[in-house]
This record gives structure tokens, sequence and C-alpha cells, in this order.
């Protein structure tokens, strides 16, 4: 049975992990395309804890962007002129490379998956369809289903030349997280939510994502926000950081997808749980 809360937490957008191609050699340079440079900062709560669940930054630094997730500690590049991702674990000091088609592919295989599934939520993801409104004035967004519903509160970006940017690499992220995260659900409701952005031109200062599954956690609904907020220079630290993620971007030993997903899976579990696992292992 497919994990509700970590199918939502890739819905919403936190970074998850997978491993696979071979890594070339060449680090990632700026793109000869006209781009926008800016930072957005992203907390995410799970149903209603006061705390964030996760924090992640992200950097969009001359067309490639830099995800920055707090926990577990991980580096998501995404790279649009060579169409691909690369992954970096700090810890276990390993990266790992998905190409779009990888993505592409993965995405198509999971819609026709769900669409043969009896799960309704499943099958509702596998061709969703939901009821937009939009309130220009106040900026608020809404996508209505009865199983899976958003409710977003919008602004217009200072830099419009940043609405392609953010649309491309969100498309592509959600289709990365479907992609990684163990029991995540088909990207599709989230590039919906996408294309309503776009259509709109407007950016995300929260998103909420209202799941209601009959038969599990009760009936009872669940909810995943997202707080957004974007910054439109890069500061230094920020310019320092993604040197950073370059530098270990060229160090890092390149992994099969399932050592790095293992690993990733390992830092995901409380502390006592992954100590006593590595005992175990012993």
């Amino acid at each position: 049975m497919m994990s509700l809360r970590n199918g939502m937490l890739a819905a919403v957008g936190a970074v998850g992990v997978i491993a696979g191609l071979v890594w070339g050699a060449e680090r990632i340079g700026t793109q000869p395309t006209k781009t926008t440079d800016f930072r957005i900062d992203t907390k995410v709560y799970v149903g209603d804890e006061q705390q964030p669940n996760n924090s992640i930054t992200t950097l969009f630094r001359g067309g490639v962007v830099y995800d920055f997730m707090t926990s577990p500690e991980r580096v998501a590049i995404y790279d649009p002129q060579r169409r691909r991702f690369i992954l970096l674990d700090p810890e276990h000091r390993t990266k790992v490379e998905i190409g779009e088609q990888q993505l592409t592919r993965y995405a198509a295989h999971i819609r026709k998956w769900a669409a043969r599934q009896d799960d309704a939520l499943l099958k509702f993801l596998s061709d969703p369809k939901f009821e937009e409104s939009f309130d220009k004035a106040s900026g608020e967004l809404k996508l209505a289903a009865k199983l899976y519903s958003y409710s977003v509160s919008t602004e217009q970006p200072t830099e419009t030349a940043a609405l392609e940017e953010y649309r491309r690499f969100t498309d592509w992220y959600a289709r990365l997280n479907s992609a990684t995260n163990p029991g995540a659900m088909p990207p599709t409701g989230r590039l919906e939510l996408n294309r309503a952005l776009s259509k709109h031109q407007v950016i995300p200062k929260s998103v909420q994502l209202t799941v209601r599954r009959p038969g599990v956690r009760g009936g009872r609904p669940m909810t995943i926000r997202t707080v957004h907020r974007t910054i439109w220079y890069l500061a230094s630290s920020d310019l320092s950081r993604i040197e950073k993620a370059n530098d270990q971007l060229a160090a890092f030993t390149a992994v099969p997808l399932k050592d790095f997903v293992a690993a990733a899976e390992q830092d995901r579990r409380p502390a006592g749980a992954k100590k006593l696992a590595t005992s175990l292992r012993k």
C-alpha cells in the first residue's frame, strides 16, 4: 500500500532521492540564455504541526537550479541545458544523475499503473480533473476535487522572466519526487497545479494539499502545507553555497540507484532506529 504521508510530501514538492545513470566528469556552468537569479525558501508542515517537517532552499542561478533540503541533507541540481538532475548526498559523499527521459518514462509508467488500481485516489490521479477557480484580487487559487484538492495563496513575481524558469523546474521536480520517493503518488496533481499557476502568471506563497482517502485514517482528511518566501536576488552566502555544491559535484562518487535510495531511506529513520539498524549489520 502506498504511504499517504510520503505521497503527499512528494506532491507538494519535498525533494526525493534516486540513482542510476553514470555521471560525467564536467562541472555545471551557467546558461547562455537570458535568466533571472532568485531564491525560494520553503517550509513544509504536516497536518496541524506547528514546527516544519522540512526546510528547503532553492537557488536559481544562471539557468541552473540548486535545491537544498535539510532533513535528510540532500542537494538536487537541475541543469535544463543538459536535461538532467544530479542528486548529492553530502553525508555519504555520493551522487547520481537522472535524465529527463528517465523521468518521463517513469511518469508514464506510474500513470498507467495508477489507472489499473482499485484504489479510488490512485485511479483519480491517473487522469485528474479539477474544478479550478482563481480570484485575481486576492490571488487565491483553488483546484478542487472530492479526493484531492489544492488551496494556494499566490503573488505576481517581481521578475516576470522567472515564470518560465519556475514552471520548467517545478514540472520536472514533480516528476523527480514521484520517481524517487518510495510510496509517492503520480505527479499529475502537481503538474496540473503548475499549469494553473503558469496560466495565471503567478507563483505560490503557500500551498495546501488536502487528501481524502476512504478507509485510510478513518476517512479523516490529511493535509500538507508548504510556505514559500521568494527573494529576487542571491546573497554572497547563496553563491558560496552554490560553489560548494559544484565542488561536491566534482568530488563525490557516483553510485547505483539501489545504494543511493537505501542510504536515503536509512537517513530518514529516527536516530534510534538508525543506530539499531547499524548494529544489526555488524
